[in-house]
């Protein structure tokens, strides 16, 4: 992903992020009535602030899954050719193995847009932190 790309992606992401936490996260309970105050539900306190954590490299279970991905071979489409998802699998326990392949299916995502080798890198191409100041 290029700069403009992140900045795009991590700005809408903080945006939407933000207001949901402004609302207080209040959901209206069935039929669209709210709950009256004193029913159980406790006001929650909207937030008028926010805090945006970088990391510097990917945690240890998506770098092995992007090494397996790495391992499969992809046709002129970007798209992964074999059966990766037995691969990741049988990488992970069952609670690991979800959120496994759901990191696994965006990462895919990107393959098809921006190519193998994007979505497979272990490190981003730019400093995060510097772009995001």
């Amino acid at each position: 992903m290029d700069r403009l790309g992140y900045l795009k992606d991590t700005k809408s992401a903080i945006r939407v992020g933000f207001d949901q936490a402004k609302s207080g996260g209040k959901k209206k309970a069935k039929g669209g009535k709210q709950q009256k105050k004193g029913e159980g539900a406790e006001e929650a306190k909207p937030a008028d602030h926010c805090v945006v954590f970088i990391a510097n490299e990917y945690p240890e279970f998506q770098r092995k899954c992007l090494e397996i991905l790495a391992g499969f071979e992809f046709d002129e489409e970007n798209k992964i050719k074999g059966d990766y998802v037995s691969a990741i699998r049988a990488a992970f326990d069952k609670k690991e193995g979800g959120i496994a392949m759901k990191f696994v299916a965006f990462q895919l995502k990107i393959a098809e847009t921006a190519g193998k080798d994007a979505a497979l890198r272990l490190e981003s191409t730019f400093d995060e932190k510097e772009c995001i100041e």
